[in-house]
C-alpha cells in the first residue's frame, strides 16, 4: 500500500540541527588536525556527513516492512561478513574488527550487525502466535541473536556484543514481555 509522504512532514528543524553540530564537529577536526599529518582527515569527516545524509534520505523511502521481508537474507550476510572480519579483517591493537575498504575506509562490520539484530527480533516478535512471548519462543531469539555475539566476541569486542543484549531486551520489552524477564535473558 502506497503512502504519500511530503517533505512538509519532515522534521526539518532536527535536521538543520544535526548537520550544524556536524559541521561544527567538522570544523573542531580541522582545526585540531590543520599542522598535523592528520590534516586531511577532516574531508572524510565531511564526506561520511554528506553519505550519512544521503543514507538518511533514502531510508526514509524505504518501507520497513519490505525490510522485515528479507531479514533472513540480511542474517546471512551478516554472519558470513563477521566470519570474513576474523579471517582477513584488519587488526588494530590486538582487535580484528574492520574490513578494508578502498580510499583507506574500512567497515565494521558488527555495527551493520546492530540493524540487522533490530530486524530480525522484530520480525520474529511480530510473527509469533501469541501477544506475548513464552520462554522457549525468548530461548529461540537468544539463541539467534548469540551467533552474532559469539562472532563478535572473537574479535574482541565485548561491549559491542552487550549492546546486542540490550538491543534485544529493548524490543522484547516493547513486544509486552515483562521487564524483570527483559533482565533474565541478558
Amino acid at each position: 500500500m502506497a503512502e504519500y509522504r511530503s517533505s512538509r512532514d519532515f522534521d526539518w528543524p532536527l535536521l538543520l540541527l544535526a548537520v550544524a553540530i556536524c559541521a561544527l564537529g567538522i570544523l573542531q577536526i580541522y582545526s585540531a588536525t590543520m599542522d598535523t599529518v592528520w590534516r586531511a582527515t577532516w574531508w572524510k569527516q565531511a564526506l561520511f556527513l554528506g553519505l550519512g545524509l544521503l543514507l538518511m534520505y533514502v531510508t526514509s523511502k524505504v518501507d520497513y516492512h519490505r525490510l522485515l521481508e528479507h531479514v533472513p537474507l540480511f542474517y546471512g550476510v551478516s554472519l558470513a561478513l563477521l566470519a570474513v572480519v576474523l579471517l582477513l579483517g584488519r587488526q588494530v591493537f590486538g582487535s580484528r574488527r574492520w574490513i578494508p575498504l578502498p580510499g583507506g575506509f574500512t567497515f565494521q562490520v558488527s555495527e551493520f550487525v546492530k540493524l540487522v539484530i533490530v530486524l530480525l527480533a522484530a520480525r520474529y516478535l511480530s510473527e509469533l502466535r501469541s501477544d506475548r512471548p513464552d520462554f522457549r519462543d525468548l530461548l529461540k531469539l537468544g539463541g539467534l541473536v548469540a551467533l552474532p555475539m559469539i562472532l563478535v566476541l572473537k574479535q574482541p569486542a565485548l561491549g559491542t556484543a552487550l549492546t546486542y543484549v540490550v538491543i534485544t531486551a529493548g524490543i522484547i520489552f516493547v513486544a509486552g514481555l515483562r521487564w524483570q524477564h527483559a533482565l533474565a535473558i541478558g
